[in-house]
């Protein structure tokens, strides 16, 4: 059964946005736009994505999602097959960041991985601050990966990051101009 959490923000009493989340909100998103068919509260909406979906699922959310809470974790190679199963990870994701920035804001989260600065961290924040209205995005650097359950067998990422690898990233963003979070 797959469970759909709703989050909403509270500041003083008030309601501050919907953010939409669930592991992935994607699978959700007919049920989603039943709720909001029938809501008329206006209230931004806040999708909070790893940003792997179809581009069908970006087109319907324009006009909705009013910001992306967007993850951006691998780089152009293989490490996404390798590391998450994942194929076709980099058109896919850097396709709906694209059409996100069109409509949304975007808060990019990145992941640093262990040892992947120059294969991974590198490619997507120049892919960021080259293709993207940087106006409308803030880049969370995320330190906080630990290995948990099979990738303690995956020597490459069975240990956490660096400081030194958090701090290069980090410097990175800030050379290309990037706002950080």
């Amino acid at each position: 059964m797959n469970f759909m959490r709703i989050v909403v923000f509270i500041r003083f009493g008030d309601v501050r946005n919907v953010n939409w989340v669930g592991g992935e909100p994607t699978p959700n998103l007919p049920f989603i736009l039943e709720v909001l068919n029938h809501t008329k509260a206006l209230l931004p909406q806040v999708w909070n994505s790893n940003m792997y979906m179809t581009h069908e699922v970006v087109s319907l959310l324009e006009g909705i999602a009013d910001v992306y809470l967007a993850d951006f974790k691998w780089g152009p190679g293989e490490c996404s097959k390798k590391l998450s199963r994942v194929h076709n990870y980099w058109d896919i994701v850097t396709r709906n960041h694209l059409l996100a920035n069109h409509h949304a804001e975007i808060v990019l989260r990145h992941l640093v991985m262990p040892g992947h600065t120059e294969c991974c961290s590198r490619p997507i924040l120049e892919w960021v601050a080259k293709n993207l209205d940087c106006e409308k995005i803030l880049v969370n650097i995320m330190n906080q990966y630990r290995p948990e359950y099979k990738a303690f067998t995956i020597p490459e990422i069975a240990r956490r990051i660096t400081d030194s690898e958090y701090v290069s990233v980090v410097s990175l963003a800030r050379n290309l101009g990037l706002q950080l979070t």
